[in-house]
């Protein structure tokens, strides 16, 4: 089953019947874009190491306060720079919040508290194998930041 995405977002991928149809949401009317009877998939796993996603174009969806306006997403040819973008953004804004401070350090868990004051954080990953992106969301972000700077620790 596909991770949950936020509903209040202008274009969604939703699954319909378990499987069985995948429609484009775009208000007000559902686009059918594959149906398992007429035009069955190959068999998919969900990648789950960073490596399998390293070169996957990636969408990160954010909304930073209430406010409508707010709403922007950034772009990455992989989503490897896609959680060096988000980390760029967290870094931006401790610099200005803290523009005295020279040096400034923070941990994962400063990120992930970062990650959670934010409105609304979800990212689209395009996978190949369905010619489509897949809609992950803020835990999963999460996750992938973390073994991201694990990674780049080494």
């Amino acid at each position: 089953m596909l991770p949950t995405f936020p509903a209040h977002l202008h274009w969604i991928f939703a699954l319909f019947g378990y499987s069985q149809e995948l429609y484009l949401q775009s208000s007000p009317t559902p686009t059918k874009l594959w149906n398992q009877r007429n035009n069955p998939l190959p068999p998919f796993q969900f990648p789950s190491g960073e490596d399998q996603m390293a070169n996957k174009h990636t969408i990160i969806l954010m909304q930073t306060s209430h406010s409508k306006a707010t709403r922007t997403f950034m772009d990455y040819d992989s989503t490897g720079r896609a959680m060096d973008g988000l980390c760029g953004l967290y870094e931006r804004k401790l610099k200005e919040l803290n523009p005295a401070v020279r040096n400034i350090t923070y941990d994962v868990a400063d990120l992930h508290n970062f990650m959670d004051g934010l409105t609304d954080l979800s990212a689209l990953v395009y996978e190949p194998s369905i010619q489509a992106y897949l809609p992950y969301d803020r835990e999963w972000i999460k996750q992938r930041a973390f073994h991201h700077l694990k990674k780049l620790a080494r």
